[in-house]
């Protein structure tokens, strides 16, 4: 069962543990994946609901003890990412992780073998101090909890704009009708590290950006009708606080790279590699550009998944966005990333080349095309039956300047031809403009 939190925040609760999830413009990241592999399912189920067109691509794990970790081979079975503390790196890699098979309790990862191969790493982004996760937009800092007696690898996560901390085993508020119970060692420690959390820079914030209201907008979605909430918007609308200060959107001069830039960084002590590819420049907006470059997106997605996960086995997954921005700037952008084994990075960048080379040459298959279309048919289908979906496309349409019919329409997913998508692949993934970042441990050889 889940209860929202905040917008795109949710409590997914079960017995006496609970999950957080928080929704990022292009995946989800959830918060802790405790007891077992049935509990993991359950929360993946639940998000699939909620949140249909996203995939989970970071966990966030606590602490190592088994009530709290003991779910997270469901999540790596799935490609997700485990954000978890720098100590845990050797025994989840190596033990808690390690694909092998088990014959006292199977669970996904072990049943898939030899399907994940033993070559394959499973994602970890190990926190010393701290680790922030963001989309640009969204911002969600993971902290490493000090001067506890729990236990020496704890994490807390903070959510600074919906002034949210998420912690575990530290402090469980009681019921309202329940006194507070004395403060102890736990208590004290997760006070102290609060504290470095500067919640009053937040709140300060916090104050200056609403104590003005006269230039919000305010969308509407669900059951009900205008004349009954007509009052209510009268009431608690219409006596916000009103400066009448202009304001507005401005550019602060960030473009993407001309040439192409390739770089690698070794840093951290994991023996595996994380490989990004962005391809980005100026660009004409239009709908049609827009339709375009999402299906593009989409049919990369599918291939290289085919390509690097299944035929290849050289990754638990594989991530492929599409996005056309209005403002600031007209300007693209296609986004492509990867963990692997540091030795296969090399190979499988070439193959992501390579099928991006066939791509510009000969277009998309039909096969692949159907999938991908089918695909956005059903997701579509989902998505007009909840009320986040039409938050989001009225308030982006509303931005476009584009009439809100657009949002039942199916012309986004019928629109589109494979000489369309071939054309935009030609146009946006140019082989004399994008950026090639991959991450190798700081102690790999050559």
């Amino acid at each position: 069962r889940s209860t929202q939190m905040a917008s795109g925040v949710w409590r997914v609760s079960g017995g006496t543990h609970h999950s957080v999830a928080v929704e990022f413009n292009d995946f989800i990241a959830v918060v802790e994946a405790p007891q077992n592999e049935a509990r993991s399912l359950g929360v993946i189920a639940e998000l699939r609901r909620r949140v249909p067109d996203k995939p989970i691509r970071y966990v966030v794990n606590t602490h190592h003890h088994a009530d709290h970790a003991g779910g997270l081979r469901t999540y790596v079975a799935q490609s997700a990412t485990v954000i978890t503390h720098e100590a845990n790196g050797d025994f989840y890699r190596d033990v808690f992780f390690h694909p092998g098979t088990r014959s006292l309790e199977p669970d996904i990862l072990s049943s898939r073998m030899p399907w994940f191969a033993p070559n394959r790493v499973p994602a970890l982004e190990l926190v010393s101090d701290s680790f922030t996760l963001t989309d640009g937009e969204r911002e969600m800092n993971v902290y490493a909890v000090g001067d506890l007696g729990h236990t020496g690898t704890m994490l807390m996560v903070h959510l600074p704009a919906e002034r949210i901390l998420i912690n575990a085993d530290l402090y469980s508020p009681p019921r309202p009708d329940v006194d507070p119970p004395a403060a102890n060692a736990n208590m004290r420690a997760l006070a102290a590290n609060i504290e470095r959390l500067d919640l009053d820079a937040s709140f300060a914030l916090y104050q200056d950006r609403f104590a003005d209201a006269s230039d919000f907008v305010f969308y509407f979605v669900g059951a009900f009708a205008p004349e009954e909430i007509r009052p209510l918007v009268e009431t608690w609308l219409g006596g916000l606080p009103s400066l009448r200060r202009v304001e507005t959107w401005r550019d602060v001069g960030i473009d993407p790279p001309e040439g192409v830039i390739e770089k690698e960084v070794r840093k951290g002590l994991e023996p595996q590699s994380q490989t990004r590819i962005v391809f980005a420049g100026d660009a004409e907006f239009s709908r049609e550009e827009e339709m375009a470059i999402s299906a593009l997106a989409d049919i990369l997605d599918i291939r290289l998944r085919e390509l690097l996960r299944e035929d290849l086995g050289g990754t638990y997954g594989v991530g492929v966005s599409g996005f056309l921005s209005h403002r600031p700037d007209q300007e693209y952008s296609v986004r492509i990333s990867f963990g692997s084994a540091p030795e296969r990075a090399g190979e499988l960048a070439a193959v992501v080349f390579e099928e991006i080379d066939r791509l510009r040459l000969e277009g998309p298959d039909a096969e692949t095309v159907e999938k991908v279309r089918e695909t956005q048919r059903r997701t579509k289908e989902t998505q007009l039956e909840q009320n986040r979906y039409w938050l989001g496309r009225l308030q982006r349409l509303d931005q476009l300047g584009v009439d809100y019919s657009y949002v039942t329409s199916y012309e986004f997913i019928e629109g589109w031809t494979s000489d369309q998508v071939q054309e935009a692949a030609l146009r946006y993934l140019r082989d004399d403009r994008f950026v090639k970042v991959v991450l190798y441990p700081e102690n790999q050889v050559p």
